[in-house]
């Protein structure tokens, strides 16, 4: 009995020795595993994160593509605005010049007039008219000399205003040249800035999205780490509860009495029970006895009832 016992109990202890050794084994798997999961949730988080960038990123890209098109059309608007008022200006020039030119003309042809009718220094217009041989020529020469020298006058004052009209026209088309070219020059300049904007924001993107693939890599190959480990630890609980459930297999069967040893051992049922007596067959090849023969007190209920016999439970 003291042996059986001994055996138990360095059974139990060997039993308890390998689950703690399995444990030991498991648990570093689990924190492990742990540590993938955790790299699982970062990387996922990076991707979340870059996508988010890459969203705003592209929306920016776009405001900025766009505003650069308007700003290349305003740029081209503007280009073609300012040929056509260098035209304007280069053709008011012309025309103020010609006006000048003419001003000059009609100047040196009154001053021809004039010295065609006073000969010998200035001459009064009735010092003129008195010279005339007959009153008709004075009438004629008089009228002519009015008439000439009228519109001699309204001539100078005309192309007089007529140039200062385009004088002004002139400059009111500089000044709108100087600020369409400034205005220009502005675009230009913004033009640029969008288009360096929207080399770093292509830039950006790029990356973003190289980055994306790399975190998209390590995430498959942190997934895959994580389910083979996981594979790897069901497998050695899997291990760990067959063994467990062999050792307690052990135990009940070392628990059991050797029925064929016994009923081999056993006395012919045909001899006496005297003779026979601890030497009986047993009745069933397991089971074990949960009633003992003679009286049997209740625990509970402190009564004593008298069996006849033994009960075997079978399995």
């Amino acid at each position: 009995m003291c042996l059986i016992s001994l055996a138990a109990v360095l059974l139990l202890f060997f039993n308890y020795s390998a689950g703690a050794q399995q444990k030991a084994k498991v648990t570093p798997k689990k924190r492990e595993l742990e540590n993938i999961r955790g790299k699982i949730r970062l990387y996922e988080k990076k991707i979340a994160e870059s996508t988010k960038k890459e969203n705003v990123s592209l929306g920016a890209l776009d405001n900025l593509e766009k505003q650069n098109f308007k700003t290349r059309q305003m740029i081209k608007d503007l280009s073609i605005e300012i040929k056509k008022n260098d035209g304007e200006i280069s053709s008011t020039q012309q025309m103020i010049e010609n006006a000048t030119n003419k001003l000059n003309h009609i100047v040196d042809e009154y001053a021809h007039f004039v010295r065609s009718f006073y000969m010998q220094g200035r001459m009064h217009d009735i010092e003129l008219l008195l010279t005339s041989s007959s009153l008709n020529e004075m009438l004629v020469r008089y009228e002519y000399l009015r008439s000439f020298t009228e519109r001699t006058k309204i001539d100078l004052k005309n192309i007089n205003l007529e140039r200062e009209k385009l004088t002004s026209l002139k400059e009111m088309l500089t000044q709108k040249l100087i600020k369409q070219k400034a205005l220009l020059s502005e675009k230009n300049n913004e033009e640029k800035m969008l288009a360096r904007r929207i080399v770093e924001h292509k830039n950006l993107i790029a990356k973003l999205r190289r980055d994306k693939r790399v975190y998209a890599e390590q995430l498959q190959r942190n997934k895959k780490a994580a389910e083979q480990l996981q594979n790897l630890i069901q497998q050695m609980i899997a291990e760990e509860n067959a063994a467990r459930e062999r050792t307690k297999q052990r135990e009940t069967n070392k628990s059991r009495p050797d029925y064929r040893t016994f009923r081999s051992s056993s006395a012919p049922i045909s001899a006496s029970l005297s003779t026979i007596k601890g030497r009986l067959p047993w009745p069933v090849s397991t089971g074990k006895v949960v009633t003992k023969f003679g009286e049997q007190e209740n625990p509970v209920l402190k009564t004593v009832t008298l069996n006849y016999g033994i009960d075997i439970s079978v399995p």
